[in-house]
């Protein structure tokens, strides 16, 4: 094998860990998805009351979209930067391994016979 098959090799098998990161990041997404939708049912949120049970939900239902936010970036990212790895990658494929451009030839005069 070449040094660019070895380089396709590699860019193909980071692809998978991404997709791999990205699938695991699925459940989490569908967890937080959940307790926001939880806690914000719970939460009085707008209300008038100065309860403190109130305020704690409300407390945890942000925190639950913080990480739902942060899950549905990660199964994005690396969902996409996966995919294209593994699908075709070639920009970051010539970025990493440039094509070789063959050096210029000059026309040598050719010693004509008669």
């Amino acid at each position: 094998m070449t040094k660019r098959d070895w380089i396709w090799v590699a860019m193909r098998v980071f692809g998978i860990y991404l997709l791999v990161l990205a699938i695991i990041a699925i459940p989490g997404l569908i967890w937080s998805g959940y307790m926001t939708w939880v806690s914000y049912g719970f939460a009085k949120v707008g209300a008038d009351s100065d309860d403190a049970l109130d305020a704690m939900w409300g407390k945890l239902a942000t925190s639950h979209f913080g990480s739902l936010l942060s899950s549905f970036v990660k199964v994005l990212l690396y969902g996409g930067a996966g995919f294209y790895l593994i699908k075709s990658g070639r920009l970051i494929f010539k970025w990493v391994y440039p094509p070789e451009e063959e050096p210029f030839k000059t026309k040598e005069p050719q010693d004509q016979v008669p």
